[in-house]
């Protein structure tokens, strides 16, 4: 799905390898793939029940992912009321540069 100049789609095993290397400044690092192994993220990320998907720019520039449902879960978080929750992660080269909304806008299109 194309929204702008930037394209939603599945992640392939290449992007997660890719992602699970950003790593954020504290505080943020909260925000960066776990410490799992690279291969335990392959198969979290790319398995059925979390089903990644990525943000590319029209360059073909891999800029962020997103997971859908529990996933993106915040732990404590009151679910009480049906929504579709979005959790979205960007290359920390791309933050703080005013595109958030951009990129929100991108992932739940």
């Amino acid at each position: 799905m194309t929204h702008g100049d930037l394209t939603i789609r599945p992640a392939t095993e290449e992007e997660v390898r890719e992602l699970s290397t950003w790593r954020n400044d504290p505080p943020y690092d909260v925000y960066d793939i776990g410490d799992d192994s690279v291969e335990g993220n392959i198969e979290y990320l790319l398995g059925p029940e979390t089903q990644c998907h990525v943000l590319v720019e029209a360059t073909d520039d891999l800029i962020g992912f997103c997971t859908f449902g529990s996933d993106a879960r915040v732990p404590g978080g009151d679910y009480g009321v049906p929504a579709l929750d979005i959790g979205l992660g960007i290359r920390p080269d791309h933050t703080g540069l005013g595109n958030g909304s951009r990129y929100v806008a991108a992932a739940s299109a």
